[in-house]
């Protein structure tokens, strides 16, 4: 896994989930980017999971048991960054790890209806590419537009401090 996948690919992939988590959470307030604090905390829970993610992924592969330390990882940083209930956090990480997974789903079809390259032509042909980012790139759009949408459907609905 090179920097290009790392920045473009992980960086983009742990945001979502992080940003997803807190408005599950009912966290906005951590989403208020005219506090300073909020960016500081964003970036560590970003970086620090990546970091796992990457190093999680080089030296284990994908196997079940690993799925569920990566999990538990991303929830004790969450924990450590945010101070936050663990269970909460869980709970809402596994309502935002669905969300995104459906996403992925949808985005996959969405490609492979349009480009005819299906998932794993583009894991095994492209990983580590240009094409790689540039096939990726609307997926996130697509989920970048979710957030959006769910971020202003909780603002407008006054959902701040209010957990799932």
């Amino acid at each position: 896994m090179g920097i290009v996948d790392v920045l473009f690919i992980n960086v983009s992939e742990e945001t979502l989930l992080l940003i997803l988590t807190l408005l599950f959470l009912g966290k906005m307030e951590y989403l208020d980017f005219t506090i300073k604090e909020n960016y500081i905390k964003i970036l560590a829970a970003v970086v620090l999971t990546t970091i796992f993610s990457v190093l999680l992924h080089n030296y284990t592969g994908k196997n079940g048991f690993m799925i569920v330390v990566r999990i538990l990882s991303f929830v004790f940083i969450y924990v450590l960054v945010y101070r936050e209930n663990f269970f909460k956090i869980f709970k809402s990480f596994i309502i935002a790890l669905f969300v995104f997974i459906l996403g992925e789903f949808f985005g996959t079809l969405i490609m492979e209806g349009t480009t005819g390259i299906s998932q794993q032509m583009l894991d095994n042909e492209y990983a580590g590419s240009v094409t790689y980012i540039l096939l990726i790139i609307p997926r996130r759009i697509l989920q970048i537009l979710a957030v959006t949408v769910l971020y202003k459907k909780a603002s407008d609905n006054g959902l701040h401090n209010n957990s799932i």
